[in-house]
C-alpha cells in the first residue's frame, strides 16, 4: 500500500495552502513558527497541532511530497497501535473488590483484529493517502490515548496517585485532539459510554459523578470551539459553514440518509470517491432507511445497556462522532466523505469482531477448530480489504489518477473535472483543460472560477466576443473575481471603449493595489477619457 502511493507532488488545492505555499509550515519547526500556529486559521480551521506535525516534516524531510506520505501512512500506523492498546484497558466490572480482577472486555485477538480492520479498511485510505487530512490521522491517535488513559482512570483505585496521573494524561491527550481537529469536540460524549461500559449502571443519575469528572474536559472542548467559530466567524458568511443553512427538517432528512450511508460502507465499501457530489434532492428514501436503523440499534442499546454494554458503547460512538458532520449541523462542499469515517468506524468494528468471535463460541467447536475457522475467516476479509485499500492508494499516485478515478466511480461529479482541468491549464494542456472546464460548468453553473479561466481560452484563440460573455457570466457568480475584470479590460482596451475598461481596472487595483502593472494601465486609461 505504501509502494502504490509513491506520489511525486503535493496532489491537491488543499496540500499546497496547508504545507508547500504556508509561510507557517515551509520552513519548518521554528519557535516562531509553533507560536504563530497557535494564533492561525488553515481552510477555515484551528489545528495548530496538525500544523506542528507538518512543520516537523519539513524540518525533517524538506518538501519532498513522498517523504510526507511515507509519514502520513507512520501516523496512520501510531493511531492503529494506540487503538490496539486502548482496547485492552476497556476491563469489564470486577468479580470482586480487588481491581486485580477485572478481566478485559475484549481479548487480544479480538483486539487486534479490531486494530487490523481499523488500518485496512478502504474508507480510512482518504485519511492517510490525502496530505491535507493529517488532522484526522493526528486527531485519531490523541483520541484512542485519551481513551487508554481514562480506562485506565476508571479501573484505578479513586484518588490513588494512579488515578490522578491517568486523569491528567487523558485529559493532555483531550487537549492534544483538539488542537490537533476541532470536531473532537464530541469526545467526552465517548469517555461518558466508556465508564458505562466498565461500570454498566442502570440509571443515568448513577452516572453524575462521571459527568462531574468530566467537566474539565468539557471545558477544553468548548474553549476550542469558540475558537474555532470566532475564527470563522472572521473570515466573513462566505466561508462560515459551522451551522447548515438547510431547514431543520432538511437537516435530518440529510443527517440520517447520510447516516445510513456511513452505516452500508463498514460492509460495502464502493464505490469510494474523494468528492462526492452534493445533494441536489433530499434523499428520502436513504432518510428512511437511516431514521429505521437509528430507532431500532438505539432502542437495543437502551434495552441492552446493562447485559451487552458494547452495543451502547459502539452504536453510541457511531453516531456520537459522525453526528455532528454527517448532515445533521454542518453543511459542506461534499457529501459524506470517506475521511469522517476514520474515528467514528472504530465502534462497529469492535463489535462486528466481538459478535463474530461470540458466534463462533455457539457452534461448541473444539478449541482447534474454533482458531482455525476463525483465523481463516478473518484472514479472508482482511486480505479483501488489503487489496482494496491498495487499489484505492493506487488512485491517490497522481491528482489525474486520483481524479479519473473519482470521475468513473462518479461521472456527474463536478469536483473532479475542475481539479483536473486545472492540472491540464498548469501543464498548458488547454483542449483537455477546455473539456473538463465546460463538463464542470454543465454540472454546477455557479462556479466560482471556471468561467473566467473559460474566457482566457476564448480570448487568447482570438474569441473576443464569447471571452466577453464568460468574463460577464463570471462576475454573476464570483463579483471579485480578479481574472474576469482583467480579461474584461483587456477586451475593452483593445476597441478603445476606455470608459467599459475604467471600473474593471479600478476593480483589479483594488483587489491586488500592489500590482504595479495594474497601476499604470489604470493610471493610462484615465489618462485616456480625460
Amino acid at each position: 500500500m505504501a509502494n502504490a502511493n509513491q506520489a511525486t507532488e503535493f496532489l491537491t488545492w488543499d496540500d499546497t495552502v496547508i504545507i508547500s505555499e504556508n509561510p507557517l509550515v515551509k520552513d519548518g519547526l521554528t519557535i516562531e513558527n509553533v507560536l504563530l500556529a497557535l494564533q492561525a486559521e488553515t481552510l477555515n480551521l484551528w489545528h495548530p497541532m496538525t500544523l506542528w506535525s507538518h512543520q516537523l516534516d519539513v524540518s525533517l524531510f524538506g518538501l519532498n511530497p513522498d517523504l510526507h506520505h511515507l509519514s502520513a501512512l507512520l501516523y496512520h500506523l501510531l493511531a492503529g497501535l494506540a487503538l490496539y492498546f486502548a482496547l485492552l484497558q476497556l476491563k469489564a466490572p470486577p468479580s470482586s473488590n480487588s481491581a486485580r480482577n477485572r478481566s478485559p472486555v475484549v481479548s487480544k485477538a479480538v483486539a487486534l483484529y479490531t486494530t487490523l480492520l481499523f488500518l485496512l479498511h478502504p474508507m480510512h485510505v482518504e485519511s492517510w493517502a490525502w496530505l491535507a487530512e493529517r488532522k484526522d490521522t493526528l486527531s485519531a491517535l490523541f483520541a484512542f490515548l485519551t481513551l487508554n488513559y481514562w480506562a485506565r482512570f476508571n479501573q484505578a483505585p479513586v484518588n490513588s496517585r494512579s488515578s490522578k496521573f491517568n486523569y491528567a494524561l487523558s485529559l493532555l491527550f483531550l487537549a492534544c485532539g483538539l488542537l490537533s481537529k476541532p470536531s473532537m469536540v464530541v469526545w467526552p460524549a465517548v469517555l461518558f459510554l466508556t465508564t458505562h461500559l466498565q461500570n454498566p449502571r442502570p440509571q443515568l443519575k448513577e452516572h453524575l459523578p462521571t459527568i462531574k469528572l468530566l467537566l474539565p474536559h468539557l471545558l477544553l472542548c468548548v474553549c476550542t470551539a469558540v475558537i474555532t467559530y470566532l475564527l470563522q466567524l472572521g473570515r466573513g458568511e462566505e466561508t462560515l459553514q459551522v451551522i447548515a443553512t438547510r431547514p431543520l427538517h432538511q437537516n435530518l432528512v440529510v443527517g440520517f440518509n447520510n447516516l445510513w450511508i456511513y452505516f452500508y460502507k463498514v460492509f460495502y465499501p464502493s464505490p469510494l470517491s474523494y468528492f462526492y457530489e452534493p445533494l441536489k434532492t433530499y434523499p428520502f428514501t436513504g432518510g428512511a432507511l437511516g431514521f429505521s436503523l437509528f430507532l431500532i440499534l438505539t432502542h437495543f442499546s437502551w434495552k441492552l445497556r446493562q447485559s451487552f454494554p458494547l452495543l451502547l458503547w459502539a452504536w453510541g460512538s457511531f453516531v456520537i462522532v459522525l453526528g455532528p458532520v454527517c448532515g445533521f449541523m454542518v453543511s459542506g462542499e461534499a457529501n459524506a466523505p470517506d475521511r469522517y469515517s476514520y474515528l467514528a468506524y472504530t465502534g462497529p468494528f469492535l463489535l462486528l469482531t466481538v459478535l463474530a468471535s461470540k458466534c463462533f463460541q455457539l457452534l461448541n467447536l473444539t478449541t482447534q477448530k474454533y482458531k482455525l475457522i476463525l483465523s481463516s475467516l478473518a484472514a479472508i476479509i482482511l486480505i479483501s480489504l488489503t487489496f482494496l485499500s491498495a487499489k484505492r492508494a493506487a488512485d491517490w499516485k497522481s491528482m489525474e489518477t486520483l481524479t479519473t478515478a473519482a470521475i468513473e466511480s462518479h461521472p456527474n461529479s463536478y469536483a473532479p473535472h475542475h481539479h483536473i482541468a486545472s492540472v491540464y491549464l498548469a501543464q498548458n494542456q488547454i483542449q483537455k483543460a477546455r473539456y473538463h472546464i465546460e463538463r464542470t460548468l454543465a454540472l454546477r453553473e455557479g462556479n466560482r472560477f471556471l468561467w473566467s479561466q473559460l474566457g482566457i481560452i476564448e480570448h487568447q484563440e482570438g474569441n473576443s466576443n464569447l471571452a466577453q460573455k464568460h468574463f460577464l457570466k463570471q462576475l454573476v457568480h464570483s463579483p471579485n473575481n480578479l481574472h474576469a475584470h482583467v480579461g474584461l479590460a483587456k477586451i475593452y482596451l483593445e476597441t478603445n471603449d476606455f470608459l467599459a475598461a475604467l471600473p474593471h481596472l479600478e476593480k483589479a487595483s483594488e483587489l491586488v493595489p500592489e500590482n504595479m502593472a495594474y497601476a499604470l494601465a489604470l493610471k493610462q486609461c484615465r489618462e485616456a477619457i480625460e
